[in-house]
């Protein structure tokens, strides 16, 4: 979302794992040029080890060779969404979904397989699921509803129907239809038959009320893999149901170990922007990344074009925001930090042709507090 992807780092031993499998599908594919699996399993395999752009490249080089098999882009569409690209990733899916029209459903083989080896997604869930998850992202929830709904019709075993109910639910909520929400419930039990996806059914159980928050992610002792988890899950919940400033508190904590550049318990710096014209320069916390110029408000009209700094704490900005005057600073500071989005969001008023001073560090908000930013 505007930040460099930095790959975790991987234990020795499970790097060496993967690189020999990966060393493996290399070897099947010299072997069998003409084999779609193989190709296939080269992608799979480049993913396993985060080289996400050359699993693209191998994925676009099996459309250009199998161009009617829709599983190249239904894998090429997943690696787009962890590159954060979700308009590619979903003119992907869509394509797919149009060349699985009328045919048969099959078993998805797994690269790391659950503990009894039983892979439990299809190639029909994968589409409609992911395709749905990039709607999500994208801010599109009508067409996420669309597609989770698909995916429900495909989705034939207990582990596939809490992934699709777990993202269904908060679609739902999302768009404010909790009357949906609370259907998405109703076949949702604690003695479901989970393989592989309990995170997503005891998400569900709290959505239910049967599991507590607090049980499913302790955020003052969670480890960095439990945050990145379980935390986006357990952020919704309390944004959904009005606790904005705990929300915050665990979407922040995502961020930082999703950026792979800080665990969850390091402190969180604020940098100061650079201002080069006039105007009031909204600013995500930390970041230090302009997200809007009131005083060229064409840049972000309509959600689609809201920065992605926005788009990763679901904050947004209204009609009523840009219309106010720059000189208006704490007006806008109070209407839009009231609304819990985003904890502390910092507002600089800049005059033209200046920038900030090196030493500046904690950016001010509010009416009585205009920095003016000098060289």
């Amino acid at each position: 979302m505007g930040d460099p992807l930095v790959p975790m780092a991987l234990p020795a031993a499970e790097r060496q794992r993967l690189e020999a499998n990966l060393a493996a599908a290399e070897a099947e594919l010299a072997k069998s040029p003409d084999s779609a699996d193989a190709l296939i399993w080269v992608g799979r395999r480049q993913a396993y080890l985060w080289q996400y752009r050359k699993a693209v490249a191998t994925f676009t080089k099996g459309i250009d060779r199998f161009p009617s098999d829709p599983r190249f882009y239904r894998h090429r569409g997943h690696r787009y969404i962890t590159l954060r690209n979700f308009d590619a990733a979903i003119s992907d899916f869509e394509k797919a979904v149009l060349l699985i029209a009328g045919t048969k459903d099959e078993i998805e083989p797994d690269g790391a397989p659950n503990a009894k080896g039983i892979p439990r997604s299809t190639l029909h869930f994968n589409i409609w699921y992911h395709l749905g998850l990039a709607y999500y992202l994208r801010g599109d929830f009508a067409n996420a509803r669309r597609a989770f709904d698909q995916c429900m019709d495909v989705s034939k075993n207990d582990d596939s129907i809490v992934a699709t109910s777990d993202w269904l639910w908060m679609t739902n909520m999302r768009m404010g239809d909790k009357a949906a929400a609370a259907k998405v419930l109703e076949r949702i039990t604690p003695t479901m038959d989970i393989l592989e996806n309990q995170s997503y059914h005891r998400r569900l159980l709290m959505y239910k009320g049967l599991e507590k928050p607090e049980a499913l992610l302790d955020t003052a002792n969670a480890d960095d893999l439990t945050i990145a988890t379980q935390g986006y899950g357990v952020a919704n919940y309390y944004r959904v149901t009005g606790n904005l400033a705990k929300a915050t508190e665990i979407y922040d904590k995502c961020w930082r170990v999703g950026s792979g550049r800080r665990s969850a318990s390091s402190p969180r710096k604020w940098t100061a922007p650079s201002c080069r014209r006039g105007g009031v320069l909204v600013f995500v916390q930390g970041t230090g990344r302009e997200v809007v110029d009131a005083k060229r408000p064409r840049h972000i009209r309509g959600h689609r074009a809201l920065p992605p700094e926005v788009a990763r704490y679901g904050f947004r900005l209204g009609r009523r925001v840009l219309r106010q005057r720059p000189a208006l600073v704490g007006r806008h500071t109070r209407m839009i930090g009231a609304s819990g989005d985003l904890s502390a969001p910092a507002y600089w008023r800049c005059w033209p042709g200046t920038r900030r001073r090196s030493g500046d560090s904690r950016p001010r908000s509010g009416a009585g507090h205009p920095r003016r930013c000098s060289g």
